[in-house]
């Protein structure tokens, strides 16, 4: 795994910004698409509607 992290550095460090861009842009869209999810999730757990009651778990005790 190491070298394959290794390659791919290497290769980003030769890659012109022209190429870097569309990384930039997916990027940028899936920080968003977080941002979006995070702020949902947090509305939901101040609201309470996340709490998971003892018949919700998906655990088997």
């Amino acid at each position: 795994m190491r070298d394959i992290g290794k390659a791919c550095g290497e290769k980003w460090k030769t890659m012109t910004y022209e190429e870097k861009v569309k990384y930039y842009d997916i990027a940028t869209d899936k920080r968003a698409e977080f941002d979006r999810a995070m702020a949902e999730y947090i509305k939901r757990k101040e609201s309470g509607e996340d709490q998971e009651t003892e018949d919700d778990s998906d655990y088997d005790e």
